[in-house]
């Protein structure tokens, strides 16, 4: 029970006590402030990281993209100016030629002399071809048919005609570049085919080899299905390379295949997460990964980091 003589002692401690309930509670909404701060912070801090690792790996991808996109525009510019220059090369010759024997070869003996100078450089990979414009007659080897190679593309050769400075053809179903010219003297369209398969295959074995060497952020690497969800290429693994990784019988979220659609789904490319294993485990990680389609050689190209190796590098 208060008692009055207790009335100097609660006058002087409750200034003290209602001083020290204040900055009890000042001091628990200034930390509990500070924690909210540092805890945002700490988000926006990490979500800004999160968002810089994600531009690394779309970076990535693009610059190899861009690498491929290269190599085989050097290698088929390369194959076009030697298809050009045979065929001018060619075109040189048949004009001298004719121009020899106008003047001493009978007329019915013309045609197989050139013919044969057509036909004399033919090879599996690169090959000539005439068309008699007067005659509507095509002059060619005994293996090959120029006229269904160009149909096949919905190309009709006769539409070229009188083209005397040349002009490039590429054929969109197949590997093969044409160069046609049209020879006045002699009312001809000649044309050189190159098929160029065998140079993309080795463009394309140089260039899974370079992607698979390349690493970021210690453990970023890429990975390489075609439109079939054949694995290409892959560092980490090396056995599943050329075998089809649609169904994983491991994991029952099929990432492959989602990674195939997204790319597909997307020209610019788009961001995946997916659950894989990392090199030399059994448990999975969480992923996330950049994919983009390079759709002329149907590839699929997948960059990615793994989501513990980002927080852990943060």
């Amino acid at each position: 029970m208060f008692k009055e003589k207790n009335l100097p002692k609660l006058i002087i401690y409750s200034p003290i006590i209602a001083v020290i309930f204040v900055t009890i509670f000042t001091i628990y909404l200034f930390i509990n402030n500070q924690n909210e701060y540092f805890a945002e912070e700490s988000a926006r801090i990490e979500k800004e990281f999160n968002t810089k690792q994600k531009a690394l790996i779309k970076n990535q991808l693009n610059t190899v993209i861009s690498y491929i996109t290269t190599q085989e525009q050097l290698y088929t510019n390369a194959a076009i100016e030697k298809v050009i220059k045979r065929t001018v090369l060619l075109s040189t010759q048949l004009n001298q030629l004719y121009k020899d024997l106008n003047s001493e070869v009978h007329s019915s003996l013309q045609e197989d002399i050139l013919s044969n100078l057509i036909n004399s450089k033919i090879s599996n990979d690169n090959y000539f071809f005439a068309f008699d414009i007067a005659k509507n007659k095509l002059i060619q080897a005994k293996n090959k048919d120029i006229k269904r190679e160009f149909k096949i593309d919905d190309k009709f050769f006769e539409n070229y005609l009188f083209f005397e400075e040349g002009k490039l053809i590429q054929f969109e179903y197949s590997n093969k570049i044409v160069f046609i010219r049209y020879l006045p003297k002699l009312n001809w369209i000649i044309g050189n085919i190159e098929n160029i398969q065998k140079d993309i295959d080795f463009i394309k074995k140089v260039s899974l080899s370079f992607i698979s060497s390349i690493r970021f952020e210690q453990k970023g690497h890429f990975v390489v299905y075609d439109n079939n969800h054949v694995l290409l290429a892959d560092a980490f693994r090396k056995d599943k390379i050329g075998q089809n990784q649609k169904d994983l019988s491991y994991n029952k979220e099929f990432p492959v295949q989602m990674i195939v659609d997204a790319a597909l789904d997307s020209d610019a490319g788009s961001y995946v997460k997916s659950f894989w294993p990392k090199e030399k485990e059994t448990k999975f990680s969480n992923k996330i990964s950049y994919v983009q389609a390079f759709e002329k050689w149907n590839w699929i190209l997948e960059a990615g980091l793994y989501v513990d190796d980002i927080q852990n590098s943060n």
